[in-house]
C-alpha cells in the first residue's frame, strides 16, 4: 500500500484491506464506528491498518485486536503496550514473568552436574 493521493483524498487503492484482515471483522469494525456516530474517513481507515500492520509484526493477532475494540466499544484499535507472548506468560505464572518450573529443572539439573546451585 502506497501512499497514493488524489485531490486531497485517499484514492480506492489504499482503502484495501490485506488479506489477513478477515473483511468480515473489518466491516463490522466499520458499521460499529458508524453506531457511535464516529465513521471513518478513507484516510483514517488507511491509518488503522498501518496500525494494525505493525502489531502484526510485534506479534498480536489484528482480528482480534478489532474484535476487542469492538467489544469495549472503543472508538479506536488499542495496541497492547507488551509483544505478544509476553502477557500470556505472565498470566500462565500468575503474573510473574519467570518460569518457576524451568528454573528448577535448570537448577536441578546444574546440582546434579555438581556445581554449586543454592535454591531458596
Amino acid at each position: 500500500m502506497g501512499n497514493v493521493l488524489k485531490g486531497g483524498c485517499v484514492t480506492k487503492a489504499l482503502r484495501t484491506i490485506p488479506d489477513w484482515i478477515d473483511p468480515f471483522v473489518w466491516e463490522q469494525y466499520q458499521i460499529h464506528r458508524k453506531t457511535i456516530k464516529k465513521p471513518m474517513s478513507d484516510y483514517a481507515e488507511h491509518l488503522c491498518i498501518i496500525k494494525l500492520e505493525k502489531a502484526l509484526e510485534d506479534g498480536h493477532d489484528p482480528n482480534e485486536l478489532i474484535n476487542t475494540t469492538i467489544e469495549k466499544g472503543w472508538q479506536g484499535i488499542v495496541i497492547p503496550d507488551k509483544p505478544a507472548g509476553h502477557s500470556k506468560l505472565a498470566r500462565d505464572r500468575g503474573g510473574w514473568g519467570l518460569n518457576p518450573d524451568y528454573q528448577i529443572e535448570q537448577a536441578t539439573e546444574e546440582f546434579l552436574k555438581g556445581k554449586n546451585v543454592t535454591i531458596n
